[in-house]
């Protein structure tokens, strides 16, 4: 009975990693009448991190001035307040929060190197960082009813006594957002 699903999760999960890995270790060229695999190793690595490629990856880093050594200390500062601020906690928590802050302020150091500094340039890392902290904006407290959504949802749950009743809430103001866009392009001349 979890043979199935241990074979969907292999099939879908652990074989793509596992081949990905594979590819990475090697050169894929195109010859005549197919392909040839070359094993490499961890050449593609050596030239992604620090070679030929690495404007892609990381970006291309600019000279450190005055302004970005203080905001490197200002970072690492608030790394070692982390670190320190709570006294109890198992060996391997403080392994674990060691190595959570170098990955941060490594983090840090190549996003004021290439972002910040001059000269510097982003590359994958820092563009798709920065897009996916920029999508993390927080909720408006106000929706087009005037309501908060929490308390939109414990209203209409208590009201219709049912678990629609938030899903009711958020037809009536796609309802009423919608038709006040109708009544404003209705309005220009626009017809629906």
């Amino acid at each position: 009975m979890v043979l199935p699903a241990v074979l969907v999760v292999l099939a879908f999960a652990v074989f793509p990693l596992i081949v990905s890995l594979y590819l990475s270790l090697i050169r894929f060229a195109i010859v005549a009448g197919g392909f040839k695999l070359t094993f490499v190793g961890l050449f593609n690595y050596n030239k992604l991190l620090f070679g030929s490629q690495q404007y892609h990856l990381v970006g291309t880093f600019g000279a450190f001035g005055v302004v970005e050594w203080t905001l490197a200390a200002i970072a690492l500062a608030a790394i070692l307040y982390w670190l320190a601020r709570s006294p109890k906690f198992p060996i391997l928590g403080f392994v674990g929060r060691l190595i959570a802050s170098a990955v941060a302020f490594g983090c840090v150091l190549i996003a004021l190197a290439t972002i910040v500094a001059a000269g510097g340039f982003p590359g994958s890392i820092v563009t798709i960082s920065s897009a996916c902290i920029s999508s993390l904006e927080p909720l408006p407290a106000i929706t087009p009813s005037g309501l908060q959504p929490a308390k939109a949802a414990r209203r209409s749950f208590s009201s219709a006594g049912t678990k629609s009743g938030y899903c009711d809430h958020l037809r009536s103001a796609k309802r009423r957002s919608t038709s006040s866009l109708m009544r404003a392009g209705a309005s220009h001349g626009f017809s629906f």
